[in-house]
């Protein structure tokens, strides 16, 4: 079969596949769109928890008769723990100031004091991997084996709960992330078999007039990958869209919200199409044919 009559038969047996392959790259836009919304919410979220867990602060008292060489030894002990990030000295006066600014107004009830009534204490902050519950408490009972600290107390009560939930949105996300690849993948396959059943007997033709499985496959490969790529584009206009709206809406209420980046929506767009491309290869009835 020359090359001329080949793409005339081919054209002629593909043409209809355009109004398929439109509706198919608006179906994938959908759900690549959702996937985006989801790493989207999951990515501010962790942002969030992060930046809270940076808050988490110990604040240790230890009692004034201790000697000096002993109070530099716990507080090289406490550094070294693998739940510590930093341990920085207050001095009393420190302590003091500190107290007042957080005090604000009602501060003038410091100066009935006679003297100091803070001790040297001990300003621990925690290592951002280790602040959930198990490993806070366990930072605890360390803590509360020392005689020398006569009182501690820390950040995390404040900030506990919103530290619970992120054990549990993170379950969220990878399950809905998990959904979303297989739904993905699901859609890819489906998409591809649906053009190729509807289109089994043209492609038969082709296969009678000569053309060879590269001559039918390398036009697919290219179309799958090349729907894809715009479906994913079209989504992540979307997303970037939606992102606008929302920052504009929450920044009312001093909400920051951070994009994705375009180098994260052009990798997983890539990412997608060449597994869409790949997966027409998969399709082995081609072959047998």
């Amino acid at each position: 079969m020359s090359l001329k009559a080949s793409k005339e038969v081919f054209n002629l047996v593909f043409r209809e596949r355009f109004v398929h392959r439109l509706l198919n790259v608006f179906f994938l836009a959908f759900v690549f769109f959702f996937f985006f919304n989801i790493t989207t919410v999951f990515f501010n979220l962790n942002r969030f928890f992060e930046k809270t867990a940076q808050e988490v602060v110990f604040y240790a008292f230890v009692d004034r008769s201790v000697s000096q060489e002993l109070f530099q030894k716990i507080s090289k002990t406490i550094s070294l723990w693998h739940e510590t990030k930093q341990v920085k000295i207050i001095s009393e006066e420190e302590g003091l100031k500190l107290l007042k600014k957080s005090l604000g107004k009602d501060a003038e009830i410091l100066k009935s004091l006679e003297k100091n009534p803070l001790p040297v204490t001990l300003e621990i902050i925690l290592n951002p991997n280790f602040v959930d519950t198990q490993s806070i408490n366990s930072f605890k009972d360390k803590l509360s084996k020392y005689r020398e600290i006569s009182w501690y107390d820390s950040t995390e009560r404040y900030i506990g709960p919103i530290l619970q939930m992120k054990g549990l949105f993170k379950k969220i996300f990878l399950g809905s992330l998990l959904f979303m690849l297989i739904l993905i993948f699901i859609s890819f396959r489906f998409s591809f078999k649906t053009v190729f059943l509807r289109y089994i007997n043209e492609i038969r033709l082709l296969k009678l007039l000569g053309a060879t499985p590269s001559f039918i496959m390398l036009p697919l490969i290219i179309e799958s990958f090349l729907e894809a790529l715009t479906s994913s584009l079209l989504a992540a206009m979307g997303n970037i869209y939606i992102y606008g709206v929302l920052k504009s809406q929450l920044h009312i209420f001093g909400i920051q919200l951070e994009p994705l980046g375009l180098s994260y929506y052009a990798f997983i767009s890539l990412i997608f199409s060449i597994f869409s491309a790949l997966g027409v290869l998969s399709i082995k009835k081609i072959r047998e044919l």
